[in-house]
């Protein structure tokens, strides 16, 4: 099952597959990385999960759907 979620990882550009001794060794990619230090916080409005992104791609999780198991909240934008 990890074979084939780092394969998909691989085909996204996320993680890259290193030759070692008879082992395989992943590794993530820098560019698919993305470090900031202006991030807004987001909160599902039911289960009250917390998310956080660079506040340039914020917009991308307002109202989206909340991640956690069986919530059926969506992520809004906390006032600081």
């Amino acid at each position: 099952m990890l074979r084939r979620l780092f394969t998909a990882l691989k085909i996204a550009g996320v993680v890259k597959d290193f030759a070692t001794k008879g082992r395989e060794a992943w590794g993530l990619v820098p560019s698919a990385l993305v470090v900031s230090r202006d991030v807004v916080q987001l909160n599902c409005s039911c289960c009250r999960e917390v998310v956080r992104a660079p506040a340039d791609q914020g917009w991308q999780w307002r109202n989206a759907p909340c991640l956690s198991l069986r919530c059926e909240g969506r992520y809004q934008e906390v006032d600081n």
